[in-house]
C-alpha cells in the first residue's frame, strides 16, 4: 500500500463561496483550517467564486440552475489544478461535483438544504425561495452528499440530519470557539454603562444575521415588544434592524475582539432560529456563561442544553406566533425571577463548552480526521547495511 508520505507536497486546498476576509462562520472555520495546517508546515490555498472565470454559456447555465456555479463550475476550476495538492476540502455545495481520482477529499457539512427548507416550511408565513431554486439545489445537495468522500458534519444535530434524509454515514467533527477569548468579563458594570444599560437592568442578547425566514428574527421583535421589563441588545450588520424600540440597543458590526464584552453585559441570551447547521452565537453565548433559551432546531444548542441537564429552557414549536412568545416569556420569567437557576445554567454551560468545544478538542479531532501525523510524518531514517557503513 502507498504511503501517505511518499510523494507529499505540502499543499492542501479549500472549496468555498467567499474569501477569509469576509468573517463569517464558514470562513472562521477556513482560518482555523489555515492555521492548523500551518502548523504542519503545509499551505491552504482557497478556491472561491471570486476567483471564477466563466465564460458566456457558463454564466447563462449559472443565472439558470441556482447552486450550479458552486456545484459544478468550482468543482471544475479546482479539479484542473488537483495533482498540485495533498487533499481537498470542500464546505456544502462548493466543490460538490468534484471528481479528484486519488486525491482524498474531505466534504465539511455547515448545514444542509433539504433540513433547513422542512424547518422553514412548518412555518407557513415564511417559504424559503421559489420552487425551482429549492427543487435545485436540494437535487444538487443530494448528488454532492453521494459522491464518493469524506463526509464530516460540525455537529451532533447535523450528523442525526444526515442520517435521516440521506441515509448516508458520516463523521462529527464539532465546530469550536477559543475559549480562552469567549470568557464572561469581570467588570460588567463598566460594560453596562458605555452600552447605555443600568446596572440593575435584565437583559437579554441576540447576536448574528438579521434574517426573519431562517433567524426568525420576527418573533424576536415580537418578544422584545412583549417585554419592557427586559433590556434588549441586538448585535447585527443588517441595516434593516429595527430602530427607536426603547429597550433595545442596537449594535452595527461588532468585531470578534468586542464579542465577549458585549455578552457579558447579557444576563441570557436568545436564539429562535427556525434552522441552525451549528451556531457559533449560540456555543459563544454558553462560553460567556450565558444562560441559552433556544428552538430545538439550534444547532448544537440542542446538545448543550441537553448535557447541561437544561432541557427546560428548549421551547417548542407550536404554530401560532403568539402561543411561541407566550413559551418564550415564560422560560425568560423562570430566568429573571431565579437568581441559583440562572447562574448554574450559565456556570454549566461554560463548563461544557470549554470541555467539548475548544480549538484544542477541535485540533486533536481534525488531525485525526485528515490524517495529518501520519500524512505529514518524517520519512523514516534509511538504516545502512553492514557493507555500506564499511565501505
Amino acid at each position: 500500500m502507498e504511503k501517505l508520505h511518499a510523494h507529499i507536497k505540502r499543499k492542501a486546498v479549500a472549496v468555498t463561496l467567499w474569501p477569509v476576509s469576509r468573517l463569517g462562520g464558514i470562513e472562521r472555520y477556513n482560518i482555523y483550517l489555515r492555521d492548523l495546517l500551518s502548523s504542519y508546515g503545509t499551505q491552504l490555498n482557497f478556491y472561491c467564486l471570486d476567483s471564477l472565470k466563466l465564460n458566456m454559456a457558463e454564466k447563462i447555465c449559472a443565472r439558470l440552475i441556482p447552486g450550479l456555479k458552486e456545484f459544478l463550475f468550482l468543482s471544475r476550476a479546482v479539479e484542473a489544478n488537483a495533482s498540485q495538492y495533498d487533499f481537498v476540502i470542500t464546505h456544502n455545495l462548493a466543490g460538490g461535483g468534484l471528481k479528484t481520482g486519488r486525491i482524498p477529499v474531505y466534504a465539511v457539512f455547515h448545514g444542509l438544504y433539504a433540513s433547513a427548507l422542512a424547518s422553514v416550511d412548518r412555518d407557513v408565513q415564511h417559504r424559503f425561495g421559489n420552487v425551482w431554486k429549492r427543487q435545485c439545489l436540494k437535487h444538487l445537495e443530494g448528488m454532492a452528499v453521494r459522491r464518493p468522500k469524506e463526509l464530516i458534519c460540525v455537529s451532533r444535530d447535523l450528523n442525526r440530519q444526515m442520517r435521516l434524509l440521506y441515509d448516508i454515514p458520516s463523521s462529527v467533527v464539532n465546530n469550536c470557539i477559543d475559549i480562552s477569548h469567549f470568557k464572561k468579563r469581570p467588570d460588567r458594570r463598566t460594560i453596562r454603562s458605555k452600552l447605555g444599560i443600568a446596572e440593575n437592568d435584565f437583559v437579554g442578547i441576540y447576536a448574528g444575521r438579521w434574517d426573519p425566514i431562517q433567524k426568525a428574527v420576527d418573533i424576536l421583535v415580537d418578544v422584545v415588544h412583549s417585554r419592557n421589563d427586559v433590556k434588549w441588545i441586538v448585535a447585527s450588520d443588517a441595516a434593516d434592524v429595527p430602530r427607536g424600540i426603547e429597550n433595545m440597543v442596537v449594535l452595527d458590526r461588532v468585531g470578534y475582539e468586542e464579542l465577549p464584552t458585549v455578552y457579558s453585559a447579557a444576563d441570557f441570551a436568545l436564539q429562535l432560529s427556525r434552522y441552525e447547521g451549528f451556531s457559533y452565537f449560540a456555543l459563544e453565548a454558553c462560553a460567556c456563561s450565558l444562560p441559552l433559551i433556544s428552538t430545538p432546531c439550534g444547532g448544537v444548542a440542542m446538545d448543550l442544553l441537553k448535557e447541561a441537564g437544561m432541557e427546560s429552557l428548549l421551547l417548542t414549536r407550536p404554530r401560532k406566533t403568539s402561543q411561541f412568545v407566550k413559551f418564550v416569556n415564560e422560560r425568560i420569567d423562570r430566568l429573571k425571577r431565579d437568581h441559583t437557576y440562572r447562574e448554574t445554567a450559565g456556570n454549566r454551560l461554560r463548563e461544557i463548552t470549554a470541555k467539548g468545544y475548544s480549538m484544542s478538542v477541535w485540533k486533536d479531532e481534525m488531525v485525526r480526521k485528515l490524517s495529518l501525523d501520519e500524512r505529514y510524518a518524517p520519512e523514516p531514517a534509511h538504516e545502512r547495511s553492514a557493507s555500506e557503513c564499511s565501505s
